[in-house]
């Protein structure tokens, strides 16, 4: 199972997670993609602190 995300900062990556797996009806994926990673800023933020792979990584450990 998989899902992708969009957005760039914990906070919204977290909400648009579990949004994912309600709609879906499961309570994990396999595999979450970022999606449209297009230029430096966009990937600095979301691999930065406060950013999307920080919650990532966290979700993937519980």
């Amino acid at each position: 199972m998989a899902t992708k995300t969009d957005k760039r900062t914990y906070q919204e990556t977290r909400e648009q997670f579990y949004r994912s797996l309600d709609r879906l009806q499961v309570d994990r994926v396999d595999l979450l993609q970022m999606h449209n990673l297009s230029d430096v800023v966009q990937r600095e933020i979301a691999m930065g602190p406060g950013g999307a792979l920080e919650f990532l990584v966290e979700a993937r450990h519980k």
